[in-house]
């Protein structure tokens, strides 16, 4: 052995390597050890960098101050990649303990975040949650067309608001569904289904219609108000409400499906 009591002990070779073997067939073969409890491992290199090579497990451990894996980077491309490679079922894990709402931040301080997956990403939480833009246009989307890729909203809360649309940016702020393109998509229907369905506005706004409320059909189509076994209640209330039926070019019919019913026009 070589040892110093005082004063450092070096080993060195000036123009060739140093060459550090155990061929020990034991877990601690190579044993670099600082054993006073202040003490640490330096590891220093040039620019060939450091290689570290196992055919078993690699394990990193450090308790009880911050620590950190980084790459300091001078030039495009200057990535730093943790991967499994191999085709099994092996996995990435990152897992936290803590207990603050970043135990795990990921966090692109001048550029995005990509996710990429050739199967399903499940994102899922035990509190109430948020996915938020600060500029720019958040889109969700299925671009696979078919069938079997819906975009989904569902909520199993109680209340009635378990979902909430909310467009309340500013003058000028709506809520836009469209069941129509401008490739020939002219079958796409828009359903709401319900206990009951209540649309409420306030006020007019100019440019659709001129009007609070609007039921367009364009083309050829057909407007159809009906109730199984239910009235339909057309009203205009305050001083100035009104109800106006026009045909730009047809009749309009007010019909019952009882010979014995009636239909009264006036004032009651």
């Amino acid at each position: 052995n070589f040892n110093t009591s005082s004063g450092d002990l070096t080993l060195q070779a000036e123009a060739s390597s140093v060459n550090v073997i155990g061929a020990e067939a034991a877990a601690d073969a190579v044993r670099l050890n600082a054993s006073n409890a202040a003490g640490g491992i330096d590891i220093d290199a040039g620019t060939a960098g450091i290689t570290i090579d196992s055919t078993g497990a690699l394990s990193f451990d450090a308790a009880g101050t911050s620590s950190n894996f980084s790459l300091a980077s001078n030039s495009v491309g200057d990535d730093l990649t943790i991967a499994v490679t191999g085709a099994t079922d092996s996995s990435v894990v990152i897992n936290s303990s803590g207990t603050g709402s970043d135990a795990v931040d990921v966090n692109a301080t001048a550029g995005g975040i990509t996710l990429d997956a050739a199967g399903a990403i499940s994102l899922d939480a035990a509190a109430a949650s948020n996915l938020t833009t600060s500029v720019g246009a958040l889109t969700l989307a299925t671009t696979a067309g078919g069938t079997s890729s819906s975009v989904v909203l569902q909520s199993v809360d109680t209340s009635s608001d378990a979902i909430y649309l909310d467009a309340d940016g500013g003058s000028g702020s709506g809520i836009y569904l469209d069941a129509y393109d401008s490739t020939g998509n002219t079958t796409g229907i828009v359903q709401l289904d319900g206990a009951a369905v209540q649309i409420n506005t306030f006020g007019s706004l100019a440019g659709i219609g001129n009007a609070g409320f609007d039921l367009n059909v364009g083309d050829s189509g057909t407007l159809s108000l009906s109730s199984t076994d239910g009235a339909i209640s057309l009203s205009g209330g305050g001083s100035s409400g009104s109800i106006n039926l026009t045909s730009a070019q047809n009749s309009i019919t007010i019909d019952t499906q009882t010979a014995s019913a009636s239909i009264s026009l006036g004032t009651s």
